[in-house]
């Protein structure tokens, strides 16, 4: 539903016109960072996240069944100057150690996700199987193996810089005040590097939501090849 006008309200009023109606899944507008799991690693909290913890409350007080689907970062968005990476420099700044592992989902495995998690979640059992986190992905390395996939395709090196965590909590603490609420600014670097991209490590559930689909999820390398190695070359990512 976004993040313009009186949203909060506006996702009141849709989660409660969804109880009255006896919708039987419902889904919350999470399509992002597993914040719960960000909380309870690092302790720091965000207007949005806060909101979204709430929201989630409010639906399962109201009798929904609900499941959170978690798909970190959008491919297609992930590898734009707004996430440290200027392809025209053939520099990526990043914030970790360069090991961690970052979830990336297409935008065309998004509502294949969400479409299976509410098949199964009708499903007998399934309820218990997903759990109420559902974290996927379509492509889950480090940022230091994607790198080597559009070097691959593009035929340029490219330099590789990582800030330590703590040096991007610092930052975060003095600037957070300036940082609109609907706005993670450091943040997802922060949750990159604590390792909370790494669905496969905190545990997914691609096994369940692929097993028997026709659907096959989108690879990097496809990606890296529909923009020859240089994503978002001279173009700013907008929001």
């Amino acid at each position: 539903m976004g993040t313009k006008g009186d949203w909060e309200a506006n996702k009141t009023a849709l989660v409660e016109a969804a109880a009255k109606a006896g919708v039987k899944v419902y889904i919350p507008s999470e399509f992002g960072t597993d914040h719960l799991s960000f909380f309870r690693q690092t302790g720091i909290t965000h207007p949005l996240f806060i909101s979204k913890q709430k929201h989630m409350q409010h639906a399962k007080e109201l009798g929904l069944q609900v499941h959170a689907v978690y798909i970190a970062l959008i491919m297609e968005m992930a590898f734009s100057r707004w996430f440290g990476v200027d392809t025209q420099k053939r520099k990526w700044s990043l914030v970790g150690t360069g090991e961690e592992k970052w979830a990336l989902t297409s935008l065309d495995d998004v509502g294949f996700f969400v479409l299976r998690v509410c098949e199964i979640a009708l499903e007998e059992g399934g309820k218990e199987r997903l759990g109420e986190h559902v974290r996927v992905y379509s492509e889950c390395w480090t940022y230091k193996e994607y790198a080597g996939v559009f070097e691959r395709f593009s035929g340029d090196k490219l330099e590789l810089e990582f800030t330590p965590v703590q040096e991007k909590r610092e930052e975060y603490e003095r600037i957070k005040h300036t940082i609109p609420p609907h706005l993670l600014g450091p943040l997802i670097g922060i949750a990159g590097g604590e390792g909370i991209y790494d669905h496969i490590g905190l545990g997914d559930k691609n096994e369940i939501l692929l097993k028997g689909a026709k659907w096959k999820t989108r690879s990097l390398e496809n990606y890296a090849e529909e923009v020859r190695g240089k994503p978002w070359d001279g173009v700013d990512l907008k929001f």
